[in-house]
């Protein structure tokens, strides 16, 4: 009798801790297109916060060269949707500084851009938000935003607009 108490009371235990949890406050993240083509940031976040977002180079053999970072201005929780590469209203755009891989950049890093940022094809990205606690970074490629289709996202995998923003408001 007592061996079969043990595992109730460990799972009574278990799922009265998970009920107690707090509202997750990860940002959530998307890449999507502008019907023009232009790749845009879909940012949520669960709890007032100044995040920052930051676009570098992703090659497997080192730590990638930074090509844009931005930082909000102001604490918000509003969803945003932010064109890469333009600082919207209320944010800054912060300069990226040299990294100690520039000077042995890889064949294959795309070249840093000197005025718009421009994707280029066959180069690996990745973009991080900069909030507490800190969000899992997107990798991509030009060719992965290429297939999206105007009602779509890219999360971890492809989905639709309206489910990213159903799972975002439901997270919260």
């Amino acid at each position: 009798m007592l061996r079969r108490a043990a595992p109730i009371a460990l799972l009574a235990l278990a799922a009265s801790t998970l009920a107690a949890c707090p509202q997750p406050t990860l940002p959530l993240l998307a890449l999507g297109r502008t019907g023009d083509g232009q790749v845009v940031v879909h940012l949520r976040l669960c709890k007032e916060y100044r995040p920052g977002l930051q676009l570098r180079t992703d090659p497997p053999d080192r730590f990638g060269d930074i090509l844009w970072r931005i930082h909000r201005t102001v604490p918000s929780r509003e969803a945003e949707t932010i064109v890469l590469g333009v600082v919207p209203a209320g944010w800054t755009a912060e300069a990226p500084q040299p990294q100690p891989s520039q000077s042995q950049a890889s064949p294959s890093a795309p070249p840093r851009p000197a005025g718009k940022l421009e994707l280029q094809a066959g180069a690996a990205y990745r973009i991080d938000v900069f909030a507490s606690p800190p969000a899992t970074p997107l990798h991509f490629t030009l060719a992965d935003l290429e297939q999206l289709q105007p009602d779509q996202v890219r999360t971890g995998t492809v989905t639709s607009r309206a489910e990213f923003d159903r799972k975002a408001a439901d997270a919260c």
